[in-house]
């Protein structure tokens, strides 16, 4: 059940135990004049205490439409309250319910009708002298307009919270335009900058190994070699920044590609050219397949993540792959290589060891890291095969 649906269900109950309420004020007040029936009309008669004793048992039972039916109930009881005193009790309540519940024009009019219903019940029931009369009349009037004032002012209160209630949504919705403005200006401007820093030295570097590999004629194969990779590593980034910044001024998350049957070529990918670049890696791959398409992108970035880690800390040295997983036991990916200038926990931009972590742990995985007894580096990383 939503939260619409279930406030909707609260607001019935509510309204029902009101109804019920208002059901036994009614019964309590006619079985006060059934007790105690005074002043008796000059009327009364035995047929006279049938009909009042049948008609305050229909009015006790009417007060649960009081809400649908409130003017059509109030006016009925206060006309039908001239002559028998009986209905005077649930009249109050059904016009505290038209005071409460409707607008201002018809809760004025059936006001009227009650202040005159109240001297008009003295005159045609009970033979008063005339200072009786007015003793008699006034208070009947007073209580009228008392019940009509506090149905008023509930009804103030409520339209009061109400519209501070949708001034309030009022604001959280500006509030949530104003940030999502801001982020998009904020989108836009990392975008930018990223876009005009790193594009322009990417494509610098570019240019110049374009130049070396080209002239393979002048200098060494293996630097021709070094240069044609440097060349398709910086046009590989270049594309992949486009792709981020996209991702950035849009909103979301840049994903690599990496489908259920591609995962083991995609990572087995990312560590030939790494080899190509001149790292050492020693890597064994074997994933069953069938992986899930968001885990295998977490770990085609957790692999590269990896080997960036190493290739920044201990680029000289040897960097050992595992990368295992099925469906029974998960994916597990661990790398082992030896200690460099740091630990090589450092974020590079809010993706290091820690940011990935982060999206690791969003997973359902775990990553860890430190050195070893065998004072290596080591981090080990575990991800469900399916998501939980």
């Amino acid at each position: 059940m939503g939260d619409e649906a279930f406030g909707k269900s609260r607001r019935k109950t509510g309204q029902r135990w009101l109804d019920a309420g208002a059901m036994a004020i009614a019964a309590l007040m006619v079985t006060v004049w059934v007790i105690d029936p005074e002043p008796e009309p000059k009327y009364a008669g035995a047929g006279y205490y049938i009909v009042s004793y049948t008609v305050g048992v229909l009015s006790i039972f009417a007060q649960w439409w009081r809400r649908k039916y409130g003017i059509i109930l109030a006016t009925t009881l206060i006309v039908g309250s001239i002559v028998l005193p009986i209905l005077s009790g649930p009249s109050l309540i059904a016009l505290f319910s038209v005071a409460s519940h409707r607008r201002l024009a018809p809760t004025l009019w059936i006001t009227v009708l009650a202040l005159i219903s109240a001297p008009m019940q003295i005159l045609v029931g009970t033979p008063l002298a005339e200072g009786d009369f007015w003793k008699a009349a006034i208070p009947l009037g007073l209580g009228s307009l008392l019940v009509v004032g506090w149905g008023m002012a509930l009804r103030s209160r409520r339209e009061v919270v109400r519209a501070l209630g949708e001034r309030a949504e009022q604001l959280a919705r500006e509030r949530d335009l104003v940030a999502d403005w801001a982020r998009r200006v904020e989108r836009e401007e990392i975008a930018r900058d990223m876009h005009d820093s790193l594009a322009h030295r990417l494509s610098l570097i570019s240019m110049s190994a374009g130049a070396l590999s080209f002239r393979r004629d002048q200098i060494p194969s293996d630097l021709a070699e070094l240069a044609a990779t440097l060349q398709k590593n910086s046009n590989d980034a270049l594309a992949e920044l486009r792709t981020v910044v996209g991702g950035v001024r849009l909103g979301r998350a840049a994903e690599v590609c990496v489908d259920r049957d591609s995962a083991r070529a995609s990572i087995l990918e990312l560590v030939e050219e790494s080899r190509a670049s001149g790292q050492e890696v020693d890597a064994e791959v074997s994933l069953a397949p069938g992986l899930p398409p968001n885990i295998a992108r977490i770990a085609y970035r957790a692999v590269q993540e990896l080997l960036t880690n190493a290739r920044k800390h201990s680029s000289d040295r040897l960097l050992t792959l595992v990368i295992a997983g099925n469906t029974e036991s998960g994916l597990s990916i661990r790398s082992t290589n030896a200690v460099g200038s740091d630990d090589g926990r450092g974020s590079s931009g809010g993706f290091g060891l820690l940011g990935m972590a982060e999206r690791i742990k969003v997973h359902d995985g775990w990553l860890t890291a430190g050195r070893t007894v065998a004072d290596k580096f080591e981090v080990e990383v575990w991800l469900p095969w399916e998501e939980k």
